[in-house]
């Protein structure tokens, strides 16, 4: 009798995970497609330093996450809005998510093709609304976008010491905008962009352990907490993620967790 009441505890928390959070199983988890747009022909300075840094952590990162990787390089407008359509259009039956990284310039209006031109997120998101991409309805569209959108700087306040499949056609999108609009995205010729470089430090670090909102938290705070510009010109940047998510999403290494009984097995 105890096993059976065991085993019926552990059908109840399964079905709970089930409930609260996204299938995370997938081996490989699904396709990471990373746009790195780091040439521009016009209306942008000609050559984005430092991108391939951002690039080496984020394919390092996500084939650790068990994502197939995908890299695009200088993808004008156009080629950007084919190239995600073309993955809309894919069949992701087998996989359990999908995952977008866009580094390029852009401006409040979108971001920069490798042509100067600009493409509005909200388009390129859009490709995979349920009812364009089936295969990924209910599962998790995950965009992280390095880009400026706008040219104001963020002020540094300084303070003293005392102070089943049925969903919207909009749901299970998670766009992760390095900035708030209107304000630059800064980044180091050196070391990479702030943003990449603190998403994937903490991804790296804690998203075995949390969702991914709680370590976009962290990101946030890690962010808010760092001092950008030249020491006679400091400035701020706080990321700002936008999601219609209805599930924590687990970005976990462990093909085991947290579903044990779903892992596919071989014949």
């Amino acid at each position: 009798m105890e096993e059976i009441e065991n085993i019926m505890d552990d059908l109840s928390f399964q079905n709970r995970k089930l409930e609260e959070e996204y299938k995370m199983t997938a081996v490989p988890r699904g396709i990471c497609l990373i746009i790195n747009n780091k040439s521009f022909k016009k209306g942008f300075p000609t050559r984005r330093g430092g991108v391939d840094i951002d690039v080496d952590n984020l394919t390092e990162l996500f084939t650790k996450l068990q994502f197939t990787i995908n890299l695009q390089t200088d993808l004008t407008s156009v080629d950007m809005m084919k190239k995600l359509k073309e993955y809309a259009e894919q069949d992701h039956t087998e996989y359990d998510a999908f995952v977008c990284c866009i580094l390029t310039n852009g401006t409040d209006y979108g971001v920069a093709g490798s042509d100067g031109k600009i493409v509005k997120v909200q388009d390129l998101s859009s490709l995979f609304h349920a009812s364009k991409c089936p295969t990924l309805a209910g599962k998790p569209k995950l965009f992280f976008i390095q880009a400026s959108r706008g040219g104001n700087f963020m002020s540094e306040l300084i303070q003293d010491d005392q102070s089943d499949i049925s969903t919207a056609d909009e749901a299970d999108i998670f766009i992760g905008h390095s900035t708030v609009q209107g304000y630059t995205s800064s980044r180091n010729t050196k070391y990479g962009s702030y943003f990449i470089g603190s998403l994937v430090k903490t991804l790296d670090n804690h998203s075995d352990q949390q969702d991914l909102l709680s370590c976009l938290l962290m990101v946030n705070r890690d962010m808010s907490r760092t001092r950008m510009g030249q020491k006679w010109e400091r400035y701020k940047q706080v990321p700002a993620p936008l999601f219609t998510l209805t599930k924590k999403v687990y970005l976990t290494s462990d093909p085991q967790w947290p579903y044990p009984s779903q892992v596919p097995t071989d014949p």
